[in-house]
């Protein structure tokens, strides 16, 4: 069972394009910090603007590390890269939760608070990886189970083991939904199960 008090997350965000995505990475980040993350790392995949100093000038006062790609390197290296620059700092412990958005998801205050008691149904539950759920995509799932019949479509990933299917895939357990396939709204997984999946 996991102690509230000793519970702490850092956040992977992943942004890239003009500076016309902005306003969105920086609500990205006051949420995850109202919410009550610990540390930001930021992944500049190829921005065509200087967003580092933007970020650090609007958030002096709140713990951010920048990488930056002179070009977009695409999702797969942006996001292994902010994983990366956790797995490679000191002050992330092997208690802290790591949170891996996209540049675009608003993250409820409330998280914390949520996910525990979510997480306190559940028996054995500390291995699991958690997908957020955006309310602004509520078709990704039913309430019997997952949409994903013959295959899941997104703007982003489209794509599915469930492909060539015509089978419907139970996936709720507890109210609580087990999709085989990462929807693009967000992750959340403790450190050491996190460098469990990365070596193997």
């Amino acid at each position: 069972m996991i102690n509230k008090e000793k519970m702490s997350f850092v956040s992977i965000i992943v942004t890239y394009g003009n500076v016309d995505r902005y306003e969105g990475v920086v609500n990205t980040i006051e949420s995850v910090v109202d919410a009550g993350t610990k540390k930001v790392f930021l992944v500049d995949n190829g921005c065509h603007y200087s967003i580092s100093s933007k970020i650090k000038n609007q958030f002096s006062g709140f713990n951010i590390r920048v990488r930056r790609f002179e070009e977009n390197k695409g999702s797969a290296e942006g996001f292994s890269t902010g994983i990366k620059m956790v797995m490679e700092d000191a002050q992330v412990s092997g208690q802290t939760y790591i949170l891996i958005l996209d540049d675009d998801v608003l993250l409820d205050r409330n998280f914390a608070d949520r996910f525990l008691s979510i997480n306190q149904t559940l028996v054995e539950s500390n291995k699991h990886v958690w997908s957020l759920f955006r309310k602004d995509r509520d078709e990704t799932f039913a309430n019997g189970y997952d949409r994903n019949i013959n295959y899941y479509y997104n703007s982003v990933a489209g794509f599915s083991l469930l492909r060539k299917s015509r089978k419907n895939f139970n996936s709720i357990l507890n109210n609580i939904s087990c999709p085989i396939f990462v929807p693009w709204a967000g992750l959340f997984i403790k450190n050491p199960d996190l460098k469990l999946k990365c070596n193997t």
